[in-house]
């Protein structure tokens, strides 16, 4: 009887990440506007926030509040003007993620 060469029945999948590996996750980047008291951030991937997300501002008082707008923005509410304020967001900011875990790259700038 002749035995002929067939293919691996068994193949490993080539899509499949290997043990100890994870997909790579992206820094979540945020864009900051300002319009009289309201720091609005919109981010291209959906977010998740728990709690105030901290600002560094050289105007403007502390935050009055905060809300989500829609899964891509939030806003801020200050006591007082910060339209022309330079600001800083660190790096890792512990109150802001993607959705799929990512976390903040830092951001700095004027309104």
């Amino acid at each position: 009887m002749a035995v002929y060469p067939t293919s691996k029945v068994h193949r490993i999948s080539r899509r499949r990440l290997s043990r100890g590996q994870y997909p790579p996750i992206a820094p979540l980047a945020l864009a900051l506007t300002a319009a009289a008291e309201t720091i609005t951030f919109t981010s291209t991937v959906p977010l998740v926030v728990s709690g105030i997300v901290p600002v560094t501002l050289s105007a403007g008082g502390p935050v009055l509040s905060q809300a989500i707008v829609s899964p891509y923005t939030f806003t801020q509410t200050y006591t007082s003007s910060v339209a022309a304020a330079t600001y800083s967001l660190a790096p890792n900011a512990p109150n802001v993620r993607s959705a799929q875990g990512g976390v903040t790259a830092g951001e700095s700038g004027t309104f």
